[in-house]
């Protein structure tokens, strides 16, 4: 079976020399979240770095929509561990605070969320933990106005907004007027600029995927439902909405979080994941093992990055309304501007793989080449040596392929799948490799050609 790590890793191995192609240019993005008491955020915004590393997306700004300013300083510190410290970050005023969501959502027990604890812890020498450069939240820039300058220097038709929390910047940004970063008002402005807004908000199916025209009351929408009637009822470009049901039925194994984050002994991520254990952690969550977590916010920026990698399906044109009780309602139209996202089995399966390779990729910069020139020749000697086609397939796929063949024995498989995880693992892990680790690498792809076992570590 394919470990997490595989999963994990197995999209981004090297594969077998091809003619190079053109880079796609990146895709533009601003992040808005409601980033304090779900760790859902965090993991997004961590997904945005990995994808931005790859070249796939440029994070342009980060809003937050938790009246709150330890959001700020916690999403400053996330950006200056993935090395994009100069990204600006924007706050709300007189929008939904902590106090107000604990209130409303008791469960959260305090109204000291995470991003607080983190933000503010310091070693004994008084240095931050988690370093941030934005020490004083407060001092962050009014979340419309960021938005609004952000907007204004990229090219018509480029940006794609990603909004994973309370919809107040962009009602507010809606409604805003022309200003030293733009002669534009609001509407205008979006709809010269933006291309995209993938939302997570809303419901708009039954837990057996079955279409409903009127989804349950949800977290995103019932905190600001003014705001959230307004952008739904007045933004002027096309909205994919990722519904409740489709973060819900993927989880992240929390058995694979000190894993895949313990290369560093400060991790801000696993540090948030640790934290809010205590809230999420159901009846069968064994001991000693952190809960498993829904993907809500990570659905939007797969999307919104990726929409032709077949992760999903749309739904027909429509319009998506918020009802009183902060529900939505989803009606077909045709020539309508809103879809919302749904899932077959197969690509819950498959999304769900990306969601949790990409948790680990924010940390990878370049691969080692070391580790790459090795993985090239075991995967030319297995090819070559058992006449199976040289094709241009990521790891992931390289052992499915391999697992439909009957000329390797499940040992041979297990083998060369754990090869193929350590190779990934050395490539692709933020620390420098050191030599131990590609002489180790060396041999286990030895012993494979000699058809012995591999070492444990």
């Amino acid at each position: 079976m394919i470990t997490l790590i595989a999963v994990a890793l197995a999209a981004i191995a090297p594969t077998l020399p091809v003619a190079a192609e053109p880079a796609p240019e990146p895709t533009p993005v601003i992040f808005d979240t409601d980033m304090w008491g779900d760790i859902d955020d965090a993991l997004a915004l961590a997904m945005l770095h990995s994808l931005q590393d790859r070249g796939e997306a440029k994070l342009l700004a980060v809003t937050s929509s938790t009246d709150d300013p330890s959001t700020a300083t916690f999403i400053d510190a996330l950006d200056n561990f993935y090395g994009h410290g100069d990204i600006p970050v924007g706050l709300v005023r007189q929008g939904v605070t902590a106090q107000q969501t604990v209130t409303r959502f008791p469960f959260f027990g305090s109204d000291r969320g995470y991003t607080q604890a983190l933000s503010s812890a310091q070693r004994p020498d008084g240095s931050f933990v988690f370093p941030h450069t934005l020490t004083n939240g407060a001092s962050a820039p009014d979340s419309v106005a960021l938005l609004r300058k952000t907007l204004a220097a990229q090219r018509d038709g480029s940006v794609v907004i990603i909004q994973v929390g309370f919809s107040t910047n962009l009602a507010r940004l809606l409604q805003s007027k022309g200003d030293q970063s733009s002669p534009f008002d609001g509407m205008d402005l979006v709809k010269r600029k933006v291309r995209l807004l993938s939302v997570m908000a809303g419901a708009y199916a039954d837990p057996k995927g079955q279409p409903v025209q009127k989804g349950e009351p949800e977290f995103n929408l019932i905190l600001d439902i003014p705001s959230a009637q307004q952008l739904f009822d007045k933004w002027p470009t096309p909205v994919v909405a990722s519904g409740f049901e489709i973060g819900a039925s993927m989880r992240i194994k929390g058995n694979s979080i000190d894993r895949l984050y313990g290369y560093t002994r400060n991790h801000p991520v696993a540090a948030a994941y640790h934290y809010v254990d205590g809230i999420y952690r159901k009846k069968e969550t064994p001991p000693g093992v952190l809960h498993n977590h829904a993907t809500y916010d990570l659905t939007s920026v797969l999307y919104a990055i990726r929409p032709d990698d077949d992760y999903f399906n749309l739904s027909a044109p429509g319009k998506i309304s918020v009802e009183p009780d902060g529900s939505s309602r989803f009606v077909a139209q045709t020539g309508g501007t809103h879809r919302y996202l749904t899932m077959n089995d197969a690509q819950r399966a498959r999304a769900l793989e990306a969601l949790e390779r990409m948790r680990d990729q924010i940390d990878l910069l370049n691969p080692y080449q070391f580790s790459i020139r090795v993985s090239d020749i075991l995967r030319r000697y297995v090819t070559e040596q058992h006449g199976l086609p040289v094709t241009r397939q990521t790891s992931m796929e390289f052992l499915n392929a391999l697992a439909k063949t009957p000329q390797f024995s499940s040992d041979e498989k297990l083998l060369l799948e754990d090869f193929l995880n350590r190779c990934d693992l050395i490539k692709f892990a933020r620390h420098e490799a050191t030599s131990a680790d590609s002489r180790l690498l060396l041999e286990e792809a030895a012993r494979f050609v000699n058809g012995g076992q591999l070492a444990t570590v």
